[in-house]
This record gives structure tokens, C-alpha cells and sequence, in this order.
């Protein structure tokens, strides 16, 4: 019996309270083929995680309320799949990049803001997904 290979676009949570930087990574990553779901605070990311299941999430980590550290700790906490959801982390300030690259801060990858080589972000997305699954279509 044959193996039905079954692809689609990978699926990224992008998870920023600046409505102006959410909308232009969106509009950005959906035109380079890319499903984008998006929330504006750490916790409907979430929330948002647990319902539509994303292959990476992309995360602020200075936002109101729950920020991104808390973020990716719950994501890591989870059971499943959706414990191993690469996780990349922006931020304006420089300090957070010593403090994600410790071991346990469940971030991936990390990239100051703002984000000026918008190839090179892309390069690092899917360069993290291919680490996770040979079931996504890149365009």
C-alpha cells in the first residue's frame, strides 16, 4: 500500500501587542507562502497555541500581561506535540538575548527588533522548521 505524503503550509503563531509590527510580520510571511495566525497578547497566543497547533511560533517577548518567556514556558509545559513548537523570540532590548539563550528559557532562536533583513528572519523560520517536520510545503 502506498504512503500518502500530505503537505501544507506551515502554520506560525505570531504573537506581538504592537498592532502595526503583528500586521506587517503577517502580511510578510503569509506573501512568502506561510499560514499566520496572530494574537496580540501572550496569553491568547496562548490559547491560541492549544487551538490551531502551529509549527513555530513567533513571539514579543515584552508585552503587557503575560510576556514571552512566560509564554514559552506554558508551551513547553504542555504535553505533545505542541511542547516541541520551535519558538523564536523578538525584542527591541538587547539584555533579553543573553537570557534566552539559557538553558530552560524554551526559546529557540532569538532576533532584535526591529526586524531589518526580512530574508534573513525567513531563512532562520524555516531553517527551524525543517529541524521539525518533512510534512511542510515551502514556497
Amino acid at each position: 500500500m502506498a504512503t500518502l505524503n500530505v503537505q501544507r503550509r506551515p502554520r506560525i503563531l505570531v504573537v506581538e501587542d504592537d498592532d502595526d509590527s503583528r500586521q506587517a510580520l503577517a502580511r510578510l510571511l503569509e506573501l512568502d507562502g506561510f499560514e499566520v495566525i496572530t494574537a496580540r497578547r501572550g496569553d491568547h497566543g496562548y490559547f491560541k497555541a492549544l487551538k490551531h497547533e502551529p509549527d513555530l511560533i513567533l513571539t514579543d517577548l515584552q508585552m503587557p500581561g503575560m510576556d514571552g518567556i512566560e509564554l514559552s514556558h506554558l508551551i513547553r509545559r504542555q504535553s505533545g506535540p505542541l511542547s516541541e513548537v520551535p519558538i523564536m523570540a523578538l525584542s527591541a532590548n538587547p539584555q533579553y538575548d543573553q537570557m534566552v539563550r539559557r538553558p530552560g528559557s524554551g526559546v529557540d532562536d532569538f532576533l532584535p527588533k526591529p526586524v531589518s533583513d526580512y530574508e534573513g528572519l525567513v531563512a532562520r523560520i524555516k531553517k527551524l522548521l525543517r529541524a521539525g517536520s518533512a510534512q511542510l510545503q515551502f514556497a
